[in-house]
């Protein structure tokens, strides 16, 4: 069980005193999002996105509707439909979907209706319905899903491999009237997946690469090049995911083929490297979605070697879970993870222990209770002050870790005592959790 202690340290510059108001203790554990298994039949292509005020959305395609796609969001208290609760002409596979600026969803899936090929439908919220976009529009099925994101400026990229293209990846944008293609693998390529440049809304590409014996690669979409060296992970990689930090560094999740454990590689220094132990997961894994928060830590999330759902996160030299491994009621499949404003990491699955219904978990902190928090009871603007937990416990976690902005924010220090030494200068809050 994981804890979270919270307080704050005003530092004054011409009083030599720092005080500490308030410490309450958290304990961070895995919550279900609403019900667990909400959804009407068993889910497949479950992916999930926040909105700007932090709502849930969630697509998938449903067996109760004959498989084709539907979207929910979550209301409060419980999961409603986004429009009717199937949207799809025909069944829907490799569904992804993305919200834009105004917070609208727009889906993408190969649609049964048109002999698997690509459509993409939105909503339109004045009559709570789902339209077409265009329906059609690949050569042939899509294969291995769909990846799509949408700019600043509300351009429309979507990705999938196109088995009417010898299974060629293809990246479309649509700008609000026509989609037009902006890159093609050189080839066969799957898993894609797409991530947007914070700073100038370039599209990156992570997938796996048959160009390069099966390895990842990213390509940047905009000049239609390799970022680094083509197929850069040790091995053939599957279940590829792509992120950026607020650095816009890419950073590529996925499973290594011959270890059959999850790793991460970022792009530094003109080269990709390693993040951690280049195979950090306990056994096989399959279904890796990664996602960074604000303060730059790196989640992977991933169906585990027992099928169970574990998130995992990196705190700057080693990777450690992020509450118990295997959390899930059951084994899970289609996983996808995202992070809020605060640092909270949000996972999406089919849930076998829910009859692989949908359910979404967050990690919050809960149960508030008043700690024995020990503090310098001075300490000079920018000397050193002691932080330190008298009356705790790791409670089977491997480590503390510090942080300050929300808890997993930014990373101030990992220890196995309860202590820190901190060098405020401005008004501080650290935040304490068990980790691993």
């Amino acid at each position: 069980m994981k804890q979270k202690f919270t307080f704050n340290l005003f530092v004054r510059t011409l009083l030599l005193a720092a005080v500490v108001f308030g410490p309450v203790a958290l304990i961070a554990q895995w919550t279900n999002v609403g019900r667990a298994g909400f959804n009407a039949g068993m889910a497949s292509y479950t992916s999930i996105a926040l909105d700007k005020k932090g709502k849930a959305f969630v697509a998938f395609s449903d067996s109760s509707t004959a498989y084709k796609a539907g979207v929910m969001r979550f209301d409060t208290s419980h999961w409603v439909n986004v429009g009717p609760a199937s949207i799809s002409p025909g069944k829907a596979v490799g569904v992804s979907f993305a919200l834009d600026t105004a917070n609208r969803p727009f889906i993408a899936f190969g649609d049964s209706s048109g002999t698997g090929r690509l459509s993409v439908m939105k909503y339109n919220p004045g009559t709570n319905t789902w339209s077409l976009v265009a329906n059609n529009i690949s050569t042939g099925p899509v294969y291995k899903g769909t990846s799509t994101v949408i700019d600043k400026h509300n351009n429309l990229y979507v990705a999938y491999t196109d088995m009417g293209d010898t299974g060629k990846i293809v990246v479309k944008k649509y700008n609000g009237s026509v989609f037009s293609v902006l890159y093609t693998t050189p080839g066969k390529g799957y898993y894609p997946s797409l991530v947007l440049n914070k700073a100038n809304d370039t599209v990156y590409l992570g997938f796996k690469d048959q160009f390069n014996g099966g390895k990842g690669s990213v390509v940047n979409v905009i000049s239609k090049t390799y970022v680094g060296a083509g197929g850069f992970t040790p091995d053939a990689a599957n279940y590829t995911s792509i992120a950026t930090d607020t650095g816009d560094v890419l950073h590529l999740a996925f499973q290594d083929s011959i270890t059959g454990g999850s790793g991460v590689m970022k792009f530094s220094g003109g080269s990709w490297i390693a993040l951690g132990n280049p195979s950090f997961s306990s056994g096989t894994v399959t279904y890796t979605s990664i996602a960074i928060s604000r303060g730059d830590t790196v989640f992977v999330a991933y169906s585990d070697t027992s099928g169970y759902a574990t998130v995992m996160e990196y705190n700057g030299t080693g990777w450690s879970g992020v509450g118990a491994a295997g959390f899930s009621a059951g084994p899970v499949s289609y996983v996808s993870l995202v992070v809020d404003t605060l640092g909270h990491p949000y996972i999406a699955y089919s849930d076998g222990g829910n009859i692989s219904k949908i359910t979404v978990m967050e990690y919050v902190c809960s149960s508030p209770y008043v700690p024995a928090v020990v503090f310098d009871s001075s300490v000079c603007l920018g000397n050193q002050a002691t932080l330190s937990i008298a009356t705790s416990s790791l409670n089977g976690s491997l480590q503390w870790q510090w942080y300050t902005g929300s808890c997993g924010g930014t990373l101030v220090d990992s220890t196995l005592p309860s202590e820190i030494i901190v060098s405020p200068i401005v008004n501080t809050t650290y935040y304490v959790r068990g980790t691993g």
